[in-house]
């Protein structure tokens, strides 16, 4: 019962808003801007214009924030069946295709205990693949609340912020795409998706540790 509790809170928070905003449309567009070193080509794919191919892996820690892998264990099969999910809707809309799913789970306080009203934490999920970010941002802008274009940082790309209201909550999510690499971050307090100060900096700190050149 433990371990369903966990996966569900990470699940509705990280993974079940996936095919939430991919499956249906909504209000609030707002186009994302690249960073330089970034390209937008239709086919997503490196090799063809882009400029460098990323991957992602999954960090030990982020900062002075520890992994917690016995939550990632506890979610890995969510995200396996979301993917499945999400595929064609995401080639649908152009937006490209996701291959090898990476998760992250970095406790930001003392508690490691997903269901605990105490718990605080960051929460990554990243897809290595071939996307199209432009179109990428657009369709996760659809259904972010009052979402913006961020700095995505030195590996470019783009990066957008807002609020992800799926869980009856108002939770701080930050999302960017590569050609070659898609993440989530989003940010728990009390046991529950949460906002918090400094998103689009605590999502960079997240992504310089998960996101590194492709071999």
């Amino acid at each position: 019962m433990v371990l369903y509790l966990a996966a569900a809170v990470i699940g509705v928070a990280a993974i079940v808003f996936l095919v939430i905003h991919l499956a249906k449309g909504g209000g609030n567009t707002a186009s994302g801007t690249s960073t330089p070193g970034a390209t937008t080509g239709a086919g997503g794919a490196a090799g063809q214009g882009s400029g460098p191919a990323y991957t992602l892996r999954q960090a030990a820690s982020v900062g002075k924030y520890p992994l917690n892998k016995p939550a990632v264990t506890q979610v890995s099969s969510l995200i396996t069946s979301a993917t499945s999910k999400i595929t064609s809707k995401m080639s649908a809309a152009g937006a490209g295709k996701p291959g090898k799913s990476v998760i992250g789970i970095y406790n930001t306080g003392p508690t490691t205990t997903l269901t605990s009203p105490s718990y605080k934490g960051l929460v990554f999920v990243g897809y290595d693949g071939t996307f199209n970010p432009t179109n990428m941002m657009k369709l996760i802008q659809k259904n972010l609340k009052s979402s913006r274009a961020v700095n995505a940082g030195p590996n470019g790309g783009q990066m957008v912020c807002g609020y992800n209201t799926s869980n009856n909550s108002v939770a701080s999510e930050c999302v960017w795409a590569t050609t070659t690499t898609f993440g989530i971050v989003e940010y728990f307090n009390h046991g529950q998706p949460a906002k918090v100060g400094g998103a689009p900096k605590l999502a960079l700190k997240v992504r310089d540790a998960v996101e590194v050149r492709a071999q």
